[in-house]
């Protein structure tokens, strides 16, 4: 049986929404852990007056770990990848700022080894807030399609595969520029 346009298309997005889900993971649980780093991480990009850097990094934190208890579920997928989406979009605007003005040496914040901003960051974290994008005005379901969940589950796992052999490139460059 062929898999209809619609089908693909739920597949696709339940694949996003998975990624995006293990993607705020890591970053939600670096900023959790490591609160007072992340709190001064975020300080270094000098977009907040210090009085608000705090309550901002709680609240980005909490905004995390909501997109991603909202991105597990069907029926709040569409939430879930707009609030993803909006987060993303706010992440690259924070570095294109930083780094128009000459910025560069910040840690992204993004969770992980750090790394400093870079546009290749921007694009990355604007290419995920297409793939939320995508996934919020995709909400089928995986019903029509046989073995949908094992296949859409194989497939978050290769696109976090990928995605981590991506940031591990940008990281290595962005450890080279620091030479």
């Amino acid at each position: 049986m062929n898999a209809t346009t619609s089908e693909v298309a739920a597949l696709l997005a339940c694949m996003g929404a998975g990624v995006l889900a293990l993607v705020f993971a890591r970053s939600a649980a670096h900023k959790l852990a490591e609160f007072s780093f992340f709190s001064a991480t975020l300080g270094e990009y000098r977009l907040l007056p210090a009085l608000f850097v705090g309550p901002a990094a709680m609240t980005l934190a909490i905004a995390e770990v909501t997109a991603i208890g909202l991105l597990l579920f069907p029926d709040t997928r569409t939430a879930g990848a707009f609030v993803a989406m909006s987060l993303l979009s706010l992440y690259a605007m924070a570095m294109a700022i930083n780094m128009q003005r000459g910025r560069y040496r910040i840690d992204c914040g993004c969770g992980g080894p750090g790394q400093m901003i870079s546009w290749a960051l921007v694009v990355r974290n604007l290419m995920l807030a297409g793939v939320a994008s995508f996934a919020a005005f995709n909400t089928a379901a995986l019903d029509a399609i046989p073995a949908g969940t094992l296949v859409a589950f194989a497939g978050v796992l290769l696109c976090w595969l990928l995605l981590t052999i991506f940031d591990q490139i940008i990281g290595n460059r962005s450890h080279a520029r620091a030479i």
